[in-house]
């Protein structure tokens, strides 16, 4: 079954964390829901800047909300003596009617090749430049593996090259076990918008294992 389902979904409560991590009242579940969607889609669509993750966590209590993000650039996101998280803040809680203190904390990715978001972001930009997948694919393979990794698989599909059939192109190397749950798997998705047509990104890094009691 682990080849069937979400490999991060999967995880969850094992040996991976839920993104959003709060509690309320049923009534408002589906309001602050909608918030914390808002928040991580205005961060990846509206600010160009990579960015891999972003995990928020509330404190209805005491009216906080903190942000996790992680990224390779912390100095662009962050800005001249943080004014692109004064923007932020500001525009979050003008746009959402929120009264929390929104605190930030930026976490810089030290190692992208082996973060799949990350990955995933350099093969789509590379894809829309209109390079060909192979050397796309084949360039960034060499690049992981000289990561700290046990294992990866990048797969594409579409109109590769401009075939009239999509087709599915893939590339394996190493140990990815999906249905191991000790296996710490970072899995991420993206689109490429080529000339062609849309091109499906998919993104596996086995990184360790993590041995709970």
């Amino acid at each position: 079954m682990g080849q069937k389902i979400h490999p991060i979904g999967f995880r969850l409560g094992i040996i991976k964390n839920h993104r959003s991590i709060w509690y309320t009242n049923f009534n408002k579940y589906a309001k602050i829901l909608q918030e914390d969607t808002f928040i991580r889609n205005y961060i990846l669509k509206n600010l160009k800047i990579d960015v891999s993750d972003i995990a928020v966590l509330r404190n209805i209590v005491n009216n906080k909300i903190h942000l996790l993000i992680k990224t390779k650039n912390p100095g662009s996101f962050v800005g001249y003596s943080g004014i692109n998280l004064k923007k932020l803040v500001t525009y979050i809680k003008k746009t959402l009617f929120l009264n929390f203190q929104i605190h930030i904390k930026v976490i810089e990715i030290i190692d992208y090749y082996s973060d799949a978001k990350s990955i995933a972001n350099i093969i789509t930009e590379q894809l829309e430049k209109r390079i060909f997948f192979k050397r796309v694919v084949s360039e960034i393979s060499k690049q992981i593996k000289k990561s700290n990794i046990k294992g990866f698989k990048i797969q594409i599909s579409g109109r590769l090259g401009g075939a009239e059939k999509a087709k599915i192109y893939w590339v394996h190397h190493g140990q990815v076990p999906l249905h191991t749950l000790r296996a710490n798997i970072d899995y991420a998705t993206a689109i490429a918008h080529t000339k062609y047509g849309v091109l499906g990104i998919k993104i596996w890094i086995f990184t360790n294992e993590i041995l709970t009691k």
